[in-house]
């Protein structure tokens, strides 16, 4: 619990539930279920709507590429021509293949956590502890299986995916789960 204010915060089964509780002097008040957005991998702020189809182009080129070759035989320079960009734009919007791989992976992602938070039983709220988390461990190895090579790719050298606030989100689920 930290305190803010004088008054403490604390998450209380926040995805076994599906609520937010905050404590205060007098006691637990429940909130209404009402989600900030999903963190998402290397989510982006708005963009011009020709950057929007850029990155449109280039995501749809790389999983194409992907898909044929497997990341790891696929270059920056050849996504740039399967998309009809310069390759500068593929560096600068995504710095590297590990970043075009978190960006492919975004959508995904954000179903997987959709489901989990809003969805139906038993992987979303309404089911207990013990089906939600076997759901929540079937539908996270059927994602591992659809999209395992470019999982690898995102991780690249630097472990930025374990690391990353969408895992801690999973291993959140399943620690409240495991209550």
């Amino acid at each position: 619990m930290t305190s803010v204010s004088g008054i403490k915060w604390t998450v209380v089964r926040l995805l076994a539930e599906g609520k937010v509780a905050h404590e205060t002097d007098c006691g637990p008040v429940i909130l209404p279920d009402v989600f900030a957005p999903l963190p998402q991998i290397d989510a982006e702020p708005p963009e011009r709507a020709d950057a929007a189809r850029n990155r449109e182009r280039v995501l749809g080129a790389a999983a194409r590429l992907f898909a044929t070759h497997g990341p790891d035989c696929v270059t920056m320079e050849a996504v740039a021509a399967e998309a009809g960009v310069g390759k500068g734009t593929v560096f600068r919007r995504f710095g590297d293949r590990a970043g075009l791989a978190r960006a492919i992976l975004s959508e995904p992602e954000s179903r997987l956590q959709e489901a989990m938070i809003r969805g139906e039983p038993p992987l979303g709220p309404g089911a207990d502890a013990k089906e939600r988390l076997l759901a929540f461990g079937r539908a996270y190895l059927e994602f591992l299986d659809a999209h395992i090579a470019i999982l690898l790719a995102a991780e690249g050298p630097t472990g930025t995916w374990l690391a990353s606030d969408v895992y801690a989100l999973y291993r959140t689920h399943v620690a409240l789960l495991l209550e």
